[in-house]
């Protein structure tokens, strides 16, 4: 095997699946909400070396080049904006999300979990999100508005007011619920979590604000520049060792 061939075309695809991570994160600059993804690395092959021929004592490892160990998600927070609509609401800490019931096809409920905050009073009184998919409560019920004339007002806990539960408790308050857990990414910002939990301590919202991807679009420029000279680097280092490995047989071939 040319070890150098195959750690050089590791280092290729490595830069490559980096390279769509990065590509994705740059195209979701401006989505509310959008958390951006990263790459954790490990040796594609890793081999122990020992002296006396591989009977001695260990004396360190060799590597075969670069593969992707996983994919995550940073939830650091982004900047916020003020939008001045009071259903628009902010998540100010890194943990948490919102849920939302998605549509099903007569299965069990489809609850996804978002951090875009951006909410409407729909012509039901239902507060929902830009998809028409019901936001949540702590309980994960629909949270239904007194629909009087007035927008709804969400303060820094997450209680809506006025808000409805049935029609002989016309006011009551209800809270948008924030839950915390191991999310996997969907797509359009949505998370699935198999067993959230709502935040305990009292979750920190901004009402009248939505937050923005948390994606730093110059570094990742950057990122994208490095990643195209790293991969050009090891085309030419594929290149390079087979000419040399081509040199290396013509000079073994009997005259």
């Amino acid at each position: 095997m040319n070890r150098g061939i195959y750690g050089a075309a590791a280092g290729m695809t490595a830069c490559q699946d980096w390279m769509d991570v990065v590509a994705n994160n740059l195209a979701n600059v401006n989505t509310t909400g959008f958390k951006s993804d990263g790459v954790q690395f490990r040796d594609w092959m890793e081999r122990t070396l020992r002296s006396e021929g591989g009977t001695g004592q260990e004396i360190g490892s060799i590597g075969a080049g670069p593969a992707v160990n996983r994919f995550f998600t940073d939830f650091s927070v982004g900047t916020l904006q003020e939008t001045s609509r009071s259903t628009d609401v902010a998540i100010t800490q890194p943990k948490g999300l919102f849920a939302v019931e998605g549509p099903t096809t007569g299965g069990p409920r489809n609850i996804l979990y978002t951090r875009n905050g951006s909410f409407r009073v729909d012509a039901e009184g239902k507060l929902v999100n830009q998809d028409g998919y019901s936001v949540l409560d702590k309980n994960l019920n629909p949270i239904l508005v007194d629909q009087n004339g007035e927008q709804p007002q969400i303060d820094e806990l997450g209680n809506v007011t006025p808000s409805r539960v049935d029609p002989t408790n016309p006011a009551p308050t209800s809270s948008i619920g924030v839950f915390d857990g191991q999310f996997t990414k969907l797509g359009d910002s949505y998370y699935q979590a198999s067993t959230p939990t709502t935040v305990l301590d009292a979750p920190q919202l901004r009402s009248g604000a939505l937050e923005n991807s948390n994606v730093q679009a110059i570094e990742s420029m950057i990122q994208m520049i490095s990643l195209n000279r790293i991969y050009e680097l090891s085309q030419k280092a594929v290149t390079t060792q087979d000419e040399q490995t081509s040199k290396l047989l013509d000079s073994i071939k009997p005259a």
